[in-house]
């Protein structure tokens, strides 16, 4: 059961910092068209190493941001 916790405990961290990259580089995508700044932000993340789960969550989290600062 430890090794369970632990695993999503690290799964936790690693969305995290994903979305701390993205979110620091925010205005960067914010004026690109959806489906640019996925890809863009995707890419962005798989070079520094995440898995392909991290990246999708975290873009889409990050895309919902965009469109509720837009409303």
């Amino acid at each position: 059961a430890e090794s369970v916790l632990k695993d999503y405990d690290d799964r936790d961290e690693e969305v995290a910092r994903a979305y701390d990259l993205l979110h620091g580089r925010y205005n960067r995508y914010a004026e690109l068209e959806s489906a640019v700044a996925h890809r863009r932000m995707a890419g962005f993340l798989a070079r520094r190493g995440f898995d392909p789960g991290t990246i999708y969550n975290v873009v889409h989290r990050i895309i919902a941001d965009f469109k509720e600062r837009n409303v």
